[in-house]
């Protein structure tokens, strides 16, 4: 056998990453959050962790693409593939929500 071919050998044995549990998404989208100071309140960080946003998703929809803090996800479609419906940002619901609730 040689070097290169040892050096292959070595690479297929190595086990496919595992990707992070819809879980740990979540944590993780919390800590983005809580770091670019949108999300300060107990409560409401409660909550965000708690739902599963990924179930809110197109089914086959890869598990991380919710939990992305700027993006939005398209979730329904019209005939002509134009987007009925979205799961939206994080962190937009945070910026437009919280800080309407903020003023009453």
């Amino acid at each position: 056998m040689t070097q290169p071919d040892l050096a292959q050998t070595e690479l297929d044995d190595e086990p496919a990453p595992v990707a992070p549990s819809a879980e740990a998404l979540r944590e993780q989208m919390v800590k983005e959050l809580i770091e670019e100071g949108v999300l300060d309140d107990p409560a409401i960080q409660s909550a965000f962790r708690a739902v599963p946003r990924d179930v809110f998703a197109p089914s086959g929809t890869p598990t991380e693409l919710p939990y992305a803090v700027h993006d939005a996800l398209r979730t329904r479609f019209s005939a002509e593939g134009r987007a009925l419906s979205s799961l939206s940002a994080p962190y937009m619901l945070l910026c437009t929500n919280v800080n309407y609730l903020e003023r009453f």
